[in-house]
C-alpha cells in the first residue's frame, strides 16, 4: 500500500444545502480543487442534493402505503441512491477540473452497519482502499449517509447520517480535520433564518454542541458528534458560500457553558382510557423501542407524552386509533436553570401560548403550539442573552 501523511488529510462533507444544483455542486467541486492545490490531501463526503431524499421517501411511501414498519430494508435501498448520485457528480466535476477523482459507495469499502434499517450504526469502515487511491493522488468522492449489512443488504444511517460519515472517516483516517460545509457560517446561539442578532461561537465543545444538536439545531446530529467525542475528531463548520470565514471550531474543552437557544418540532400525544398499569406498560414497550419519551403524565384517565416527530408511525402501532395527535413546537434555553428565569418571565410565557415546560440541570425547555413560535423564540433569545 502506498503512504499518505494522515495529517494533510482533511474530510469535507458537503450536504444537501451546499448540493442545491449542479452549479452550487460544481462551485463545491472547486473549493476541493483549492484545496488540494494548496497542499491538503481532501477526501470528500457528499449528501443527496438538495430535496432529493424528501422525493425519495415520498415515492417510497406511494408504492407501499400499508405498512412502511415491514419494508424498511428495501426503502434504505431507495432513499440512499441520492448519495449515489451525487458522489458520481461530484467526481465527474472534480475531473472536468483536472482532478484524478472516484466515487465510493458503502457497500464498495465497505462501510458495515448493524440491520437497524432507517438508523444503522456502523460497526467498522474498511479505510484501505481510501488511502490507496490517496496515496496515488487521488480525491476520493465517499457517498455519505449509507453502509451495507452483514446480509449484503443496503442500509441508512439515520437523520444526518452523512455527518456520521465523515466524522467516522475522519477518526479512523486519523484525519487532521473534518470540515462541515453548510449553508451558514458557524454554530451560533439561536437560529440565524430566525434571529437576526444571533451570535456566532468561534469555539464549542462536543458536549454543549451536543446538547444543542438534540434540542434541534441542524448543523451536527448525534451520531456524528458521538464519533467525534470518542476519537476527539476536530471538526470546523463553515459556509460553502464564504469558506474564507473560519466559521465554528467544534473540540473537546472550551472554556465555560455555551448559552443559547434551539428549538423543533414535537407530537404531543394524548392516548384516552388507559389505567396506571397500562399506561406504565405503554411507555415500558416505547422504551424498549428506543423512540425518546419526555413529558410524560396522567390526569384521569387521559395519558399525555411527547416526541419526534419522526417517532409518528412507530407510536401508532401501540396506540389507540382514538388517540389525538398535535404538532408542536419545543424551544430550549440551553445552558440556564429554571432558578436564573425571573417569575415575571415565566409568566409572561405562560400567557404567551407555553402549555408545558420541561427542565434539567442546565436547560428549560418551553413547549407551544406552532402559531406561537415566533413570538416566542425572540423572547427566549433576549432572557438568554441577558
Amino acid at each position: 500500500m502506498g503512504e499518505i501523511e494522515n495529517n494533510t488529510v482533511v474530510v469535507k462533507k458537503f450536504g444537501g444545502t451546499s448540493l442545491n444544483d449542479i452549479g452550487c455542486l460544481k462551485h463545491a467541486a472547486q473549493l476541493v480543487q483549492e484545496a488540494q492545490l494548496r497542499g491538503e490531501q481532501p477526501l470528500v463526503v457528499v449528501s443527496a442534493m438538495g430535496g432529493v431524499t424528501n422525493q425519495l421517501v415520498q415515492w417510497a411511501e406511494n408504492c407501499c402505503v400499508l405498512n412502511m414498519d415491514a419494508t424498511k430494508s428495501e426503502l434504505d435501498t431507495v432513499i440512499t441512491s441520492g448519495e449515489q448520485v451525487t458522489s458520481g457528480l461530484m467526481a465527474l466535476a472534480l475531473q472536468d477540473l483536472g482532478c484524478r477523482a472516484a466515487s465510493f459507495l458503502g457497500w464498495q469499502l465497505p462501510i458495515l452497519t448493524d440491520e437497524v434499517y432507517r438508523n444503522a450504526e456502523i460497526v467498522s469502515i474498511n479505510t484501505l482502499p481510501l488511502q490507496n487511491y490517496m496515496a496515488t493522488g487521488g480525491i476520493p468522492v465517499v457517498a455519505g449517509f449509507q453502509g451495507i449489512t452483514k446480509l449484503g443488504r443496503i442500509s441508512s444511517l439515520g437523520r444526518g447520517g452523512s455527518d456520521t460519515t465523515a466524522v467516522a472517516l475522519s477518526a479512523l483516517l486519523k484525519a487532521r480535520l473534518c470540515q462541515i460545509f453548510t449553508d451558514v457560517d458557524g454554530v451560533y446561539n439561536a437560529d440565524p433564518a430566525c434571529i437576526q442578532d444571533a451570535q456566532k461561537f468561534d469555539r464549542i465543545s462536543y458536549e454543549d454542541m451536543t446538547t444543542f444538536s438534540r434540542h434541534g439545531a441542524k448543523i451536527l446530529h448525534d451520531k456524528a458528534l458521538q464519533w467525534a467525542r470518542r476519537y476527539k475528531v476536530p471538526i470546523q463548520v463553515l459556509s460553502t458560500f464564504a469558506p474564507e470565514n473560519p466559521g465554528t471550531y467544534v473540540c473537546e474543552f472550551v472554556s465555560g457553558n455555551a448559552k443559547g437557544i434551539a428549538h423543533k418540532g414535537v407530537l404531543c400525544w394524548k392516548v384516552p382510557g388507559l389505567s396506571r398499569i397500562k399506561a406504565e406498560q405503554l411507555l415500558q414497550v416505547l422504551q424498549n423501542q428506543l423512540i425518546s419519551v419526555w413529558g410524560w403524565q396522567r390526569n384521569g384517565s387521559m395519558t399525555t407524552f411527547f416526541t419526534e416527530m419522526s417517532a409518528k408511525n412507530n407510536v401508532q402501532q401501540y396506540v389507540l386509533p382514538t388517540v389525538s395527535i398535535l404538532p408542536h413546537t419545543m424551544f430550549t434555553m440551553i445552558g440556564v436553570s429554571f432558578d436564573d428565569v425571573p417569575k415575571q418571565n415565566q409568566q409572561d410565557l405562560r400567557r404567551m401560548g407555553v402549555e408545558y415546560i420541561f427542565r434539567s440541570v442546565n436547560s428549560i425547555s418551553y413547549v407551544v403550539q406552532e402559531q406561537a413560535t415566533m413570538k416566542i423564540l425572540s423572547v427566549l433569545h433576549k432572557m438568554v442573552q441577558t
